[in-house]
């Protein structure tokens, strides 16, 4: 067999493993998405355990402010993101 036969032999072959892998990966997203609607929607330990786990996941505890201090106040971390995104998003310094 010629080298082209095995390369193309080969691309088919990792073709053919990425499409299995992303077809896998779909079949357990909806397979966690059918326990949710199985068991989520009731006001069960699953459903509070699962909204725990999202909150305290999306939770900010604290964040560094420009001055390096540690600012864990609601407050303190409202100013520091608000600080942050004004100067990300700001023109001061930037050629029109």
């Amino acid at each position: 067999m010629e080298v082209s036969v095995y390369l193309e032999s080969i691309r088919d072959l990792e073709v053919e493993l990425r499409t299995d892998w992303t077809n896998e990966v779909i079949y357990w997203k909806q397979k966690s998405r059918v326990e949710w609607l199985q068991e989520g929607d009731k006001n069960t330990s699953y459903f509070h355990l699962v909204t725990q786990s999202r909150r305290k996941w999306n939770f900010i505890s604290g964040l560094f402010a420009p001055n390096g201090s540690w600012e864990t106040e609601e407050d303190g971390k409202a100013i520091v993101a608000s600080d942050v995104y004004s100067s990300l998003f700001s023109t001061d310094g930037m050629d029109a």
